[in-house]
């Protein structure tokens, strides 16, 4: 199912997925000033060559490597006769893409291999300057794009939603948090998820995420130093969603969530103070 959202001039291509005309799964790409961010899963080709028929993209960037964003980048890079382009640490890893889970073929499809070319600091259209701004967590190739003067802010998967209940095992919640706080120094933004479409103000939606990080997380520790597992601590908290577990076999899971916060915090612990250099004592 293909759904067109304008925002302004920013065009939204909702990819969805539906069962008996319910919308189960939705991912997007969007479109504004001849640039493409983001292909769409490889299962939803047929939806994104008619995204091709209504807008004609010059350019195409990837907001990371997974397999929802990525999907259909050798299909948009020979119809543009260009590549893509993604943070440099993606590179390899469209080139040579490793084996998915069944679920992530079921859900998603399989993305072709493809060769891509390395983001600089600043990407043009003939319209707009967008400032790249790498942001690591959800991805180690992630990245946001942030147009300062009509402050839109395109930040891929970082948003999602406020309330997480799971994460993925290769996910980095420290980057996470880092990436959080580092956006939210931006003027407040027009915000454009990839899969929930525009948010009016970046400040309120990622200062509420980050928020409920950090919230659980203080819960979390405090459970965990009455000797409560991982387990037990994400069942205290209902941080978990149980349909998604069982079917990705763990790879999401409330689990992942508690158990990266708690290694944030004991990390965080363990870090001398802003400059403490191990000096004191020393005479």
């Amino acid at each position: 199912m293909l759904r067109a959202h304008d925002y302004g001039p920013v065009r939204y291509f909702s990819l969805a997925r539906s069962r008996f005309g319910r919308t189960i799964l939705t991912s997007g790409v969007y479109f504004v000033d001849g640039l493409l961010i983001d292909t769409g899963p490889a299962n939803a080709q047929l939806q994104l060559a008619r995204v091709l028929g209504r807008v004609r993209p010059d350019q195409v960037v990837l907001t990371h490597h997974h397999e929802d964003h990525i999907g259909n980048a050798l299909f948009v890079a020979n119809h543009i006769d260009r590549p893509p382009l993604a943070h440099p640490l993606a590179l390899p890893l469209v080139r040579r893409p490793g084996p998915l889970p069944l679920y992530r073929r079921i859900t998603w499809g399989t993305p072709q291999p493809f060769a891509a070319e390395a983001l600089g600091k600043r990407l043009a259209t003939p319209s707009h300057r967008f400032e790249v701004i790498h942001t690591p967590g959800h991805a180690p190739d992630h990245i946001a794009l942030y147009e300062p003067e009509q402050r839109w802010l395109f930040a891929g998967d970082l948003f999602i939603a406020a309330h997480v209940k799971v994460l993925r095992a290769d996910e980095n919640v420290s980057g996470l948090i880092a990436s959080l706080r580092k956006l939210l120094e931006l003027p407040d933004c027009t915000l454009f998820c990839q899969h929930t479409g525009m948010h009016s103000s970046h400040h309120k939606s990622f200062g509420r995420k980050l928020d409920f990080l950090l919230s659980t997380q203080r819960k979390a520790v405090a459970l965990r130093a009455d000797g409560r597992s991982v387990a037990e601590i994400a069942a205290a908290l209902d941080i978990r969603n149980r349909w998604i577990e069982v079917f990705s076999r763990g790879e999401f899971s409330g689990r992942n969530l508690i158990a990266e916060l708690l290694r944030d915090a004991e990390a965080a612990s363990q870090t001398p103070p802003a400059g403490d250099d191990g000096a004191a004592g020393r005479s």
